[in-house]
Order: structure tokens, then C-alpha cells, then sequence
């Protein structure tokens, strides 16, 4: 009878970790977060708006059953993450510091570009981009270039669109733009 009630009290308590992770890692990704997939590299970025507005962006490489080993297990202030993921939190204040002296005046023209891209010619890229702006960096290994993520989302026809800006800075200061858009209607769910 006791080693009935012991091995009971094992299988309870193992049940409840792993429901109280689940809990953790849907409180981390929340119904509006969104993976952008690159399966030519196996590569993944997903990324997650907080209670104080800013943003929560991981990176990581895709396991055998396609989720991605970047998910946070959060429990407070701790952070953890699995091997060769990364993880970045800015608030939005600090996008423009880091940013200017890298894009400067090709700023409005690249967000020219986007307001172009959501097919709105009505929309201007400050109505797109400065209601919530958060900058990612990330230093690459064994490269002297380095990698800035900036993440914009703004609801825009009942739709959530999330804007993610790629530039990549190498050792002579030359950025390279790279931008992905993906629109998602606010009844769907992940």
C-alpha cells in the first residue's frame, strides 16, 4: 500500500511539471505570437509581444518533431534556453540609438517600401512602424558582421501585421536590408 501511494505521488508530481511547463511555454507565446519558418536552413525565429509592450524574440534550430528549441521556460525574471538559441528583449526606446547611425536617411525609404508591400499607398510608413518598435541584436559567431532584427505589429483591416527587418552590418559599416511581412487574421489561432 505505500509503495502504491509513493508511486502515485511520483506519477502526480511528474504530471503536474510537465503541465505547469506547458503553461509556462503557452504564457510565453500567447495566441498572437507567430514563427517565421526558413526550412532551407532548418532555421527558426519566433517572437512574442510582453505585458509591458515590448517584444520577445528567440532563435533557434528545429528538432525532429518541428518545435522549435528556442521556446523559453520562463519562471520569473529567469530566462533559459536550450543550446544554440537566442534570446533578445529591448525596449522600443533603444531602437532608434542603435539604428540611426547605421540607416539614417535610408530609414524612411525602406519603411517607404513596406507601406508599399501592405498594397495600402494610404498608409505612411510612421502610421506602420512607430506604434510598436522594439530592436534585436545579435552578434554572429566567428563573423565580424553584425545582425539587427527590428519587429513592428499594428492591426491594420482585421488583420495583425508583423513586419520583421533583417539588416545586417558588416566590418565596413554597410547595412543589408532584408524584410518579411505576414499577415494574420485575428480570429485564427495557432
Amino acid at each position: 500500500m505505500r509503495k502504491t501511494l509513493i508511486n502515485l505521488f511520483f506519477i502526480i508530481f511528474f504530471t503536474s511539471s510537465v503541465l505547469s511547463l506547458e503553461l509556462k511555454t503557452e504564457d510565453f507565446l500567447g495566441e498572437d505570437s507567430i514563427y517565421i519558418k526558413r526550412y532551407q536552413d532548418s532555421f527558426i525565429t519566433a517572437f512574442s509581444e510582453n505585458k509591458t509592450g515590448d517584444y520577445i524574440i528567440a532563435t533557434g534550430v528545429l528538432n525532429r518533431d518541428d518545435i522549435p528549441s528556442s521556446i523559453l521556460k520562463l519562471s520569473g525574471k529567469r530566462k533559459r534556453y536550450t543550446y544554440r538559441s537566442k534570446v533578445y528583449l529591448l525596449p522600443s526606446k533603444i531602437f532608434f540609438h542603435y539604428m540611426e547611425k547605421f540607416i539614417k536617411e535610408d530609414w524612411k525609404i525602406l519603411f517607404s517600401e513596406i507601406g508599399r508591400k501592405l498594397d495600402n499607398p494610404e498608409t505612411r510608413w510612421y502610421d506602420v512602424v512607430y506604434p510598436e518598435l522594439s530592436l534585436f541584436k545579435e552578434f554572429n559567431r566567428g563573423q565580424r558582421s553584425k545582425q539587427y532584427y527590428a519587429v513592428v505589429s499594428k492591426i491594420l483591416y482585421n488583420e495583425r501585421v508583423y513586419i520583421v527587418l533583417y539588416v545586417t552590418v558588416d566590418v565596413f559599416e554597410i547595412p543589408v536590408y532584408q524584410i518579411d511581412i505576414i499577415t494574420i487574421p485575428l480570429k485564427k489561432r495557432f
